[in-house]
């Protein structure tokens, strides 16, 4: 089943117009805070609806750039991978295939070998647990 949580800077956007909506509607809001004060919200509103609008208007000249340098490298992985089985066909010798696989790795984005997780030392575990916090729940 697809996650339905909510995220980004235009949600926030639209839960802090909610929340100005619903503090607009109540007749005692007298915070002490003066950033929660009615007016002081409504302007930072105001103010987050331009930024956003500002955001979209130059998402839409970025999305076509980005678009066109994605079609432009996609031919590179099938072409970087022929280069290296007709380098490996080539008969030449291990250390020229194995600068022509470091090469090709590297442009593909490839690690030699896996990476693997950093383990913790028992010193290191003993030192967590003696300092972890009691579970108080009851």
């Amino acid at each position: 089943m697809a996650s339905n949580s909510e995220t980004g800077h235009a949600i926030n956007i639209a839960n802090g117009k909610k929340l100005t909506d619903i503090i607009t509607g109540l007749s005692g809001y007298s915070p002490t805070n003066p950033k929660l004060v009615l007016g002081t919200m409504q302007t930072q509103q105001t103010t987050d609806d331009g930024l956003q609008q500002t955001v979209n208007t130059q998402n839409g000249v970025f999305q076509p750039l980005q678009n066109a340098r994605v079609l432009e490298f996609l031919p590179i992985k099938k072409l970087a991978r022929r280069v290296r089985s007709a380098a490996k066909s080539s008969g030449a010798d291990a250390q020229w295939n194995k600068d022509v696989n470091a090469v090709i790795r590297k442009i593909l984005g490839e690690r030699l070998s896996k990476a693997t997780p950093l383990r913790r030392s028992r010193r290191n575990q003993r030192l967590t647990a003696k300092f972890r916090q009691p579970d108080r729940s009851f």
